[in-house]
């Protein structure tokens, strides 16, 4: 490629990574999933920079042709999100250009080759996978860890029954939540092998071990805490979560070791593509025109009407608390309802009630754990709790100390709950255009620590004022939620 051919393409190659590369560098400096996503990315970079000073390509630009191709395949990708407003699509596509470079630098034929297709999922690890997983597949997986424990139990345990991710047994019942589905650890253990496999031969076998030993050995922790349902208090549950992950690793670890090196790829022969100036400097046009294309999201939430937080509840007199600028921003483009009053409460400690109604959960129906940690906050997951309605806490604390309960019920105007806005988004996609909402309530931590009836309270009056669907059938037993502070 000339000089001028790249001095014209380097503007629209920038303007195509940098919406996507900030957005990326925004969730590493506050993971929604609290994930190491930068590890990752520092790991991919120092593969790359060991496979480059290893030696020289021996036949620079042959992959070329193949390097462009996935740029534009990158700049597609990038097009199709910025028009849906879909800001996950264009942070993918970076991993596009990190095979495109890693071809176009001729890797894999250094001395000490790297392989562009797994430094590029490599790389992917970097993304919020995490949440990804959760949000598309966290609710099928909980079903499955729960079967799964149950398989391995039932041989030993005869008085065990499942109901969904409840396993029960006499005098106590463990709820897989969406912490514990296994999605942390598959991801870490996924990471793992991809890190082995960039050098080594083999890698889908690799990967392959190392999914099977995350989520096997999530279902053997699941079960241990059935069987010892005092190991859910720390420090015993964190180092369940390490063995097990161990334990999960062993097989990935011991795979690697055996399975050769990647032996630099043979030098080619024919001539490097020559990109002209002038196609060149069309697609730095066309990068520009890219990143300033009109947004169309098609995924808008319908008008959902439903009953309002009201004036009052009870002796609790409410006042209504207007939206942040970056609420309504988000409202006016996506639709949705949200209305947000602070209540008063014992001791002059009042509450604030979020109530939000959407006919599109996958885009608006997130855990309030998101915004939390995006605001600053540190959050910690508390569990589902199942005796009024299925309602999931946590434990927040503000950037100035502050400490606050965190509670969220979410349901459906046919009168369906789940236990996660990922479980609603599921429920939904089997009726689309069903409309869901989201109650919040957010307390001073102490308020309802040594006396729970003030929060018990307001919850039963939310539910009548704003007649929510009648809840499941209560359990009379002790519920207990296999929490996920460790993998």
């Amino acid at each position: 490629m000339t000089r001028l051919a790249t001095l014209l393409l380097i503007p629209g190659l920038v303007a195509l990574a940098a919406e996507p590369a900030l957005w990326l560098v925004e969730q590493w400096r506050r993971p929604i999933d609290g994930s190491a996503g930068a590890l990752a990315a520092l790991a991919a970079l120092g593969l790359a920079v060991r496979a480059a000073r290893s030696g020289p390509d021996p036949s620079p630009g042959a992959d070329a042709r193949l390097a462009w191709g996935l740029v534009a395949l990158a700049a597609l990708s990038r097009l199709i999100g910025r028009v849906l407003a879909v800001n996950h699509l264009g942070g993918a596509a970076l991993c596009l250009d990190v095979m495109a470079i890693s071809l176009g630098l001729g890797l894999h034929r250094r001395p000490v080759p790297a392989s562009p297709l797994g430094l590029a999922a490599l790389f992917a690890m970097s993304l919020p996978l995490e949440y990804w997983v959760q949000r598309a597949a966290g609710h099928p997986m909980r079903l499955a860890a729960a079967a799964a424990a149950e398989a391995l139990l039932s041989p030993f345990v005869s008085d065990l029954t499942r109901r969904g991710a409840m396993l029960s047994r006499p005098g106590v019942e463990i709820a897989v939540e969406l912490p514990c589905s296994g999605s942390q650890g598959l991801t870490l253990l996924l990471t793992l092998a991809l890190f082995l496999g960039v050098t080594r031969r083999g890698v889908l076998p690799l990967v392959v071990v190392a999914a099977v030993g995350a989520l096997s050995t999530n279902a053997l922790r699941v079960a241990l805490f059935v069987l010892r349902p005092d190991w859910l208090a720390e420090p015993a549950h964190g180092l369940v979560g390490l063995a097990t992950l161990a334990l999960g690793a062993a097989p990935a670890l011991w795979l690697a070791r055996r399975l050769p090196p990647l032996s630099p790829a043979p030098p080619r022969v024919e001539p490097p593509w020559a990109c002209p100036p002038a196609l060149a400097g069309a697609c730095s046009v066309a990068a520009a025109l890219i990143t300033l294309a009109p947004q169309r999201p098609v995924d808008l939430s319908e008008s959902s009407p439903g009953a309002s937080l009201p004036a009052s509840l009870g002796a609790r007199h409410g006042v209504p608390r207007p939206l942040s600028p970056e609420e309504t921003s988000y409202l006016e483009r996506f639709g949705g309802h949200v209305e947000k009053r602070l209540y008063d409460g014992d001791g002059g400690r009042p509450s604030l009630v979020l109530l939000l109604r959407t006919t599109a959960p996958l885009r608006h129906l997130h855990e309030p754990s998101v915004c939390l940690r995006a605001a600053g906050n540190t959050v910690e997951y508390l569990g589902v709790r199942h005796d009024l309605s299925p309602t999931v806490t946590w434990r927040a604390t503000s950037p100035e100390g502050e400490v606050y309960r965190v509670q969220a019920s979410f349901f459906s105007e046919r009168g369906e709950w789940a236990s996660s806005g990922a479980e609603a988004a599921w429920r939904w996609l089997a009726a689309p255009g069903t409309s869901w909402a989201m109650l919040q309530r957010i307390t001073p931590w102490d308020l309802c620590e040594d006396d729970p009836s003030p929060c018990l309270s307001l919850e039963r009056e939310l539910a009548q004022a704003l007649d929510l669907p009648p809840p499941p059938r209560p359990s009379s037993q002790t519920t207990l939620s296999a929490l996920a502070s460790t993998p």
